[in-house]
C-alpha cells in the first residue's frame, strides 16, 4: 500500500513537471525566510490583505527579487487560503497569471505552523495603486503615476485573457472568485498577472458550476464585484469571474471605485454607466486622464486629435463592461467572446492611429481571409476547443491549402526575399516599416506561447514560408508537409486569427517516438533554423522552436538569410550596438521622424533575437518572456 502510495505521488511530479518544465522549484526554510526579510521588518511590508502580509525580499538562491506572502495562520481560513493556491498553482500556468516560485510549510521559533508563498516580484505593483492614487503610492517605483487609454486596453486584455485560459484551457475550468484591481498585479511592462487565488474554485466541465463548496459566505470576494447570484446561495460558475470582470473593466475606464460614496443600493456602477451609454454622453463619465501618454503631463496635440475616435472605442469597452456585469448569469459575455471584442477594439483603435501617422504601419485585427474560408468549409466541433481567444472564425488544418489559392505568394519569405516573379504580385501590401516587421513577430511569439503553454506542443519547423500573411499583414504560421510526413500524429496545423491568436502544430506525446525513427531524415527541421542538438532530447523540445523563432527575427530585421554565408547570430551580435544601423535591412532607414528611437529599439529587438538563438538550451528565453518584451517595444514606437 505504501509502495503504491509512493509510486502514485511519483507519477503526479512527473506529470506536473511536464506540465511546468521551467519553473525549477526549490525549497525554502523559515529561517531563510526570516534572515531575508530582516525578521519580517516593515521596511520590506509592501501589502497586507485579509489572509497574510506581503514582503518584498531578494533570496540569494534565487538570485532573484521576490514577494513573500505570510499567511496569518491565526485569522480563519488562511489554512485552507493557501492550500487553496498551492492546488491552483502548481497546475497552471500562463503570461497573465503571476508566476510561483516555491513554497514553505514549516514551525516558527515559537514552535507554531508557518506558511508562506514565494512568487515573482511585480515591479509597478497592483493595478489598485495606479487607477487609485494615494499619497503613499504615489511614490510607486518611479514610475509614471496614470496608465493611458492603450495601456488600460492592454491591461483590461490581459486579465481576460489570464479568465479566458482558467476558464478554456487548464484541464479542469478554475473559476477566480477574488477578481479586483487590487489582485491584478502589474510587471516592468505594464503587463497585467491575475494573483492571489485563495477563493479559487475547480469546476466539474459539463455545467462548469462548482462542486462541494463552502458556504457562500466564505466564498465570496469583496461585495462590489460579486456576482449578484452569489448572494443568493448559487455556487461558484465561470459567470461570477466575468461579472467580475465587467464591474472592473468599467472601474478601469471610468476610474470611479464601485464603492464611491455616490454608488448606493439604487444606483451602481453598472447602473450608472449603463444609464450614460444609453444616453450617447458616456464619454463625459469617462476617466479624464485617459488621455495623458503614461504620465501627468497635459494631453499632446496628437492625443486631441484621437479624443473622438477615444470616445468611439469607449463606447464598444462601455458595452463590454455593462454586458459582462449582467445581473443575470445567462446574459453576460463567455469570457472568450470579451478577449475577442476587446483585441478587435484594439486593433481598430491602432488602425486610427496609423491614419494619424503615415510611418505607423498598424494593421487592423480583423480576419477577412478565414471568412472567406469558412465559407467553404465545415468546422469539426471538436477542433474548435483548440482555437484560442477566438469565435467568430475557425479553421480547419486545410485553411491554408485554400491560402495558396487566394495569396499566391504571400509568405513572409516572399516580403522579405522578393524574387523578380514575386514582386510582380498585384495588391500585396509591403512590410517596408519597422512596426510592420514588428508586429508580425509578435503574431508568430503568441501563436508559439499558446502552443507552447497552452496546448503543450511544438511546431517543429519555423521559417518565413510557413509564415503567411493575410491582406492587413496577420501573421499566420503552418506546417511544414515534408516535416509533417515525418511525424505521424498532426493535431492540427498552425493557423491564427487575431493578434496572439493560433493552434497547434503536432503533438509532443508523440514527437520523441517519430523524431527517433527519423533521426537521419532531412525532412525535420530546416537548415539554418533548426537548433543544434535538435530532436534529441524531448525535455527541452520548447526551445527548439524558441531557436527558429530568433533566428527568424533576426532575418526579418536584418534582411539576411540565415543560410548565407555567415551564422546570422554571430554577425548581428559583433555589431550591435554600435553598427546596429549598419546591419539592419535598410528598407527599415528610409523613413522615420526619431531615428534615436527607432535604433534603440533595433538594438533592443536584435538583443532579443540573440537571446532566443543562443547555443545553450538553458541560456534560451522562453517564449513567454519573449511576447511582452516585443510589446513593450512596439509601444516605444507608438506615437
Amino acid at each position: 500500500m505504501v509502495l503504491s502510495c509512493l509510486f502514485l505521488c511519483l507519477i503526479g511530479n512527473i506529470d506536473r513537471g511536464t506540465k511546468r518544465d521551467n519553473s525549477n522549484f526549490f525549497r525554502v526554510s523559515y529561517n531563510t525566510l526570516l534572515k531575508a526579510t530582516d525578521r519580517f521588518s516593515s521596511e520590506n511590508l509592501i501589502g497586507v490583505g485579509t489572509f497574510g502580509s506581503v514582503y518584498k525580499v531578494f533570496l540569494d538562491r534565487a538570485q532573484v527579487l521576490v514577494a513573500v506572502k505570510v499567511f496569518n495562520l491565526l485569522h480563519q481560513g488562511s489554512l485552507k487560503t493557501f492550500i487553496a493556491e498551492c492546488e491552483v498553482l502548481r497546475s497552471i500556468r500562463h503570461r497573465n497569471i503571476v508566476k510561483i516560485i516555491t513554497s514553505c510549510s514549516s514551525i516558527d521559533f515559537r514552535g507554531n505552523d508557518f506558511k508562506a508563498l514565494v512568487y515573482e516580484f511585480m515591479e509597478n505593483g497592483t493595478l489598485e495603486e495606479w487607477l487609485h492614487p494615494t499619497v503613499g503610492t504615489q511614490k510607486v517605483r518611479n514610475a509614471p503615476k496614470n496608465l493611458s487609454f492603450v495601456q488600460r486596453l492592454d491591461i483590461a486584455i490581459d486579465v481576460a485573457c489570464a479568465l479566458d485560459y482558467l476558464h478554456n484551457h487548464c484541464d479542469t475550468p478554475i473559476v477566480h472568485c477574488d477578481l479586483k484591481p487590487s489582485n491584478i498585479l502589474l510587471d516592468n511592462d505594464l503587463t497585467g498577472r491575475v494573483s492571489d487565488f485563495g477563493l479559487a474554485r475547480f469546476l466539474s466541465k459539463p455545467n462548469n458550476i462548482s462542486t462541494n463548496l463552502p458556504s457562500v459566505i466564505k466564498l465570496r470576494g469583496p461585495v462590489s464585484y460579486v456576482a449578484p447570484e452569489y448572494e443568493t446561495g448559487s455556487e461558484a460558475s465561470t459567470y461570477g469571474d466575468v461579472y467580475s470582470f465587467g464591474i472592473l473593466l468599467l472601474e478601469m475606464f471610468t476610474g470611479k471605485k464601485p464603492t464611491d460614496d455616490m454608488f448606493s443600493d439604487r444606483l451602481n456602477l453598472h447602473k450608472f454607466v449603463s444609464m450614460s451609454y444609453f444616453e450617447g454622453v458616456f464619454p463625459e463619465i469617462a476617466d479624464p486622464r485617459l488621455l495623458l501618454q503614461g504620465g501627468n503631463s497635459p494631453p499632446s496635440k496628437c492625443s486631441v486629435k484621437f479624443k473622438s475616435e477615444i470616445g468611439q472605442c469607449l463606447g464598444s469597452i462601455f458595452e463590454i463592461g455593462i454586458v459582462c456585469s449582467s445581473e443575470s448569469p445567462r446574459d453576460r459575455m463567455d469570457i472568450d467572446n470579451v478577449v475577442s471584442e476587446l483585441n478587435s477594439v484594439r486593433g481598430n483603435f491602432l488602425n486610427r492611429l496609423h491614419s494619424y501617422s503615415p510611418t505607423v504601419g498598424v494593421r487592423s485585427r480583423s480576419c477577412s481571409s478565414c471568412m472567406v474560408c469558412r465559407r467553404r468549409m465545415k468546422v469539426p466541433p471538436a477542433w474548435r476547443s483548440w482555437s484560442h481567444r477566438s469565435y467568430r472564425q475557425f479553421c480547419e488544418s486545410r485553411l491554408l491549402w485554400y491560402l495558396s489559392e487566394f495569396w499566391t505568394g504571400r509568405s513572409l519569405e516572399v516580403w522579405l526575399h522578393p524574387s523578380t516573379r514575386t514582386k510582380e504580385v498585384k495588391g500585396a501590401p509591403k512590410i517596408s516599416s519597422l512596426i510592420q516587421r514588428l508586429e508580425i513577430a509578435i503574431d508568430v511569439a503568441c501563436a508559439l506561447d499558446f502552443i507552447h503553454n497552452h496546448r503543450r506542443t511544438v511546431h517543429g519547423d519555423l521559417k518565413p514560408s510557413n509564415v503567411f500573411l493575410d491582406e492587413t499583414l496577420m501573421a499566420m504560421i503552418e506546417r511544414d508537409t515534408q516535416a509533417a510526413r515525418s511525424l505521424d500524429q498532426i493535431l492540427l496545423a498552425g493557423i491564427c486569427r487575431r493578434v496572439r491568436d493560433c493552434v497547434p502544430a503536432r503533438s509532443p506525446s508523440n514527437l520523441s517516438n517519430n523524431v527517433s525513427k527519423n533521426k537521419s531524415s532531412s525532412t525535420i527541421g530546416s537548415v539554418g533554423y533548426t537548433a543544434p542538438g535538435y530532436g534529441k532530447g524531448i525535455g527541452e523540445r520548447y526551445y527548439w522552436d524558441v531557436y527558429s523563432f530568433g533566428i527568424l527575427l533576426l532575418e526579418m530585421f536584418t534582411g539576411k538569410r540565415p543560410t548565407d554565408l555567415m551564422n546570422i547570430r554571430n554577425f548581428v551580435k559583433m555589431a550591435i550596438p554600435e553598427r546596429v544601423t549598419e546591419i539592419a535591412d535598410s528598407r527599415l532607414l528610409q523613413r522615420g521622424t526619431n531615428d534615436t528611437k527607432k535604433n534603440e529599439c533595433l538594438i533592443s529587438i536584435f538583443e532579443i533575437g540573440i537571446a532566443c538563438s543562443d547555443g545553450a538550451q538553458s541560456d534560451r528565453m522562453n517564449i513567454d518572456r519573449v511576447v511582452p518584451r516585443l510589446h513593450s517595444i512596439r509601444d516605444r514606437l507608438l506615437p
